[in-house]
Order: C-alpha cells, then structure tokens, then sequence
C-alpha cells in the first residue's frame, strides 16, 4: 500500500521545519548583530575621529594662546622697547658726531664711557646725558624683561643674542655709573648683538605665521609656491633648484662692502629692507647682522631653503609678481636679480617692488651691462636680460614716483664670472610730499 504523499510531506515539515526556522533564526540574529556591530564601530570610529578631532582643537587653541601670550608679553614689549632705544641712541650718536669730529663712523658708546670716566659729566652736555640716562633705562627694563621671560625663546641663536645684549645692557650701566675703569680695549669683546633686531622680527613673523596656520589659514607666508616659476617651465629657476649649494659656494664670500655701503648711507638706522630675489641668503644675513631688519624672497625653493639654514631669516617662496607688500620698506635690495627677467616682465617687476617702498624710500638695482640678451642654451638654461645706460630706462620712466639718484658701472665681483660683463648700477628714491616742498 503506497504512502500518501501529503502526509509524507507534513512528516517532512514537521522535522525539518523547526529546523530551518532554527537556522533562520540564527542567521537573522547574526545579521542583526553584524550590523549592531558595524553600526557600533562606525559611531565608535566617528566618536574616536571627533575625540582626535576636538584634542587637536584644543592642542590648536592652546598652542595658539601661548604663542598670544609670548607676543603679548615678550616680543612685542621688547621690540617696542627697542624701537624706542633705536630712536635715542640715533639721535645721541648724532649729536656726537656733530660736535666730536675725532668720533669714528661707528661709535662704541662703551668704549667712549670708559675713556671718559674722570671727566665732568663724563664728557657729555646736558641733552647727551639725558638722552644717555634714557638708553640706560630703557636697557634695564629690556634686561627685566628677557631674565624674566627666560623660558619664552626656544631657538638657541636668539637666546645667545639676547645674552649678548643683556651683557651688553650691564656693562653700559656700569660704564655709566663709572664703575669700569680703562684700558678701554679690555672690553672690546662686549659687543651690542647688531642682529637683535632683525632675529626678533623673524621670530615674531614666524609666530604669527604658527598662529594663522592654526586657524586653518594655511601657511601661506612661508610655503606658497613661486607661481609661475615650476621646475622646467622657466629655465633659468631650474637652473638654480639644480645647481644651489654650487652657487652658494661660489658666490658667498664675495666681495660687495661698496656696494653694501653706498646703500647703507641713505637709509634710516634699523632699517625695514626687502631683499628682492636673495638667492642664498648672503646679503640677508650681511643686511640683518648689520643692524637691519630684513624679509627676503626667491623664485627658486632650494635657494629659499638655502637662505632659510641662516636662524634669523625670514625667507619667503615668491615670484616678483607675488609680491603684494604695500609702503612696508625703507630700502629694496635688488642685487643681480631683476636681469632674469624680459624688460617687460622686468618692469612690472619693479612696479612691485615701488609699492614696497615707503615714501622716500630707496631702491637699489644691479644689472649684467650690455645689449640684448644671452643664449640660454649656451648658459646651461639661465637667461639674462642685458642693460645699457638707455634701455635701463625702461624700467622706471614711467613710474612717476621713481627717481634716479645715480648709477655707475662696476666690474664683474665673481671670479668664475666667464663673461666679463661689467655690473650697471641704479639707486632710485621713491618720491614723498617732503621731496614736492
């Protein structure tokens, strides 16, 4: 007798059901438990990532208060201080010189001091004194404050600078209340740290370039690309990314004291200077170790980087038509630069570089004399634009708030120089409303 298939079917169902609802069951539970764990991972993951998240905001927040704090409480006082003391010590030394003509060029305010201890009023009139009297005070409240924020200056070359000027500032005060007595010469190894003020402006640009970044500015001011100027689209950069440390070898000890000179005449004691397409920083460092406060540009990167190795420089990545600083400089230093350049792109150039300028501020422009150009191929890449005492005017005749002071010729400084060409020479003065009287 044959099995009614229904029935067989129910027996089926009733053994293997339980069964696959069991599996179902299982199957769904660990469904449901893979995705509460995934779902748990993901809130965890983004719970973790806004934990890392607000740790580096307030990291950020902390970072930027304290570099606030340092500004406020240290680098802006002690630059204010030494602004102050800048003007007196000009006005001092001025005077001195007007009625001393046996007073160097460079005058050793310690060393006139000592020489001068048994004399009445230690040689000075009343205004020398009074002035003096407010260097030494105003000293006092610098070393005060550099022993008191001793922890606030991290990078150790401008912790050894400002040793220098505290020691300085005690044996001023000392010569002052004539308690150092000669030979003079005994202390000619206590120099005033001529590159205080310009380690001090770059630290303080640097901060304020930590602070925006930390804002999510970016840091711009420092690592903008030079636009324009990529590796292989203009040679002449390309050449000097590739040859850098050859060229900073070659041309680091030469001799340019003249030169530095003749501009150093018409500019005011510490004096703001761009130093427009720097190179590898000779004449930055030259600049600020001479008392000067200094920001420096180059197209190349591994020039920026090689001026960058000098502590106290402020080096930016740019381009001559990137530079957007407005009535910021006493002094533009241009020194074998703006010759890389076409005369058009040339001229723009230092139309830029005027709006850099205060009013009656100086520019300075060295240039390969000659006519037209060179081959660049015949350069390994480099080109140079030639000038002659005509075509030169192109530059700046139709900037009517240029003029010239006076140019000359000068023979070529680098001995690995093969061309032979001499140097032209311009000192241009932007016009001010004291120059119309």
């Amino acid at each position: 007798m044959m099995a009614d298939p229904n029935v067989l079917d129910i027996e089926k169902i009733n053994a293997w059901g339980p069964i696959i609802v069991g599996l179902v069951a299982v199957l769904a539970s660990s469904i449901a438990n893979f995705c509460l764990i995934k779902s748990q991972r993901h809130q965890n993951s983004e719970h973790n990532s806004q934990m890392r998240e607000n740790l580096r905001l307030r990291r950020s927040e902390d970072e930027r208060e304290e570099i606030n704090r340092k500004l406020k409480d240290f680098y802006g006082p002690l630059k204010q201080l030494r602004i102050e003391s800048r003007i007196l010590y000009g006005k001092f030394v001025k005077d001195l010189k007007n009625e001393h003509p046996y007073v160097s060029r460079r005058f050793w305010t310690l060393s006139y001091l000592i020489k001068n201890k048994d004399k009445e009023d230690l040689g000075l009139k009343s205004h020398e004194r009074s002035l003096l009297n407010q260097i030494v005070s105003i000293g006092k409240q610098s070393l005060a404050l550099i022993e008191n924020e001793s922890g606030v200056v991290s990078l150790p070359e401008l912790r050894e600078l400002l040793g220098q000027w505290g020691a300085h500032i005690r044996f001023l005060n000392l010569a002052f209340q004539r308690k150092l007595s000669p030979p003079a010469e005994a202390y000619d190894d206590i120099l005033y740290p001529r590159a205080i003020d310009g380690a001090l402006e770059s630290a303080i640009l640097r901060l304020e370039n930590r602070s925006n970044a930390l804002l999510g500015k970016g840091n711009a001011e420092l690592i903008k690309s030079a636009d324009g100027y990529q590796k292989g689209k203009y040679t002449s950069i390309a050449y000097y990314d590739q040859h850098a440390e050859q060229y900073r070898l070659r041309t680091e000890n030469i001799d340019l004291e003249t030169l530095y000179n003749e501009f150093k005449e018409v500019l005011p004691r510490g004096a703001r200077i761009l130093d427009a397409g720097c190179g590898t920083g000779r004449d930055t460092r030259y600049f600020i170790e001479n008392g000067f406060i200094v920001i420096s540009f180059d197209a190349s990167s591994e020039m920026v980087e090689l001026c960058r190795e000098y502590p106290h420089a402020y080096c930016l990545h740019r381009s001559f038509k990137e530079i957007t600083f407005h009535e910021e400089f006493d002094g533009v230093w241009a020194l074998a630069s703006l010759h890389h350049e076409p005369i058009i792109e040339a001229k723009e150039a230092v139309k830029n570089l005027e709006k850099a300028l205060k009013p009656g501020g100086f520019m300075f422009i060295s240039l390969k004399y000659g006519d037209g150009t060179n081959d660049p191929v015949k350069d390994q890449g480099r080109y140079f634009q030639y000038y002659n005492e005509n075509t030169v005017k192109e530059l700046y005749q139709d900037n009517t708030l240029l003029q010239l002071q006076k140019w000359d010729k000068s023979p070529p400084k680098d001995p690995q120089d093969t061309t032979g060409k001499n140097w032209l020479n311009l000192l241009l003065k932007k016009r001010s409303r004291l120059d119309e009287k």
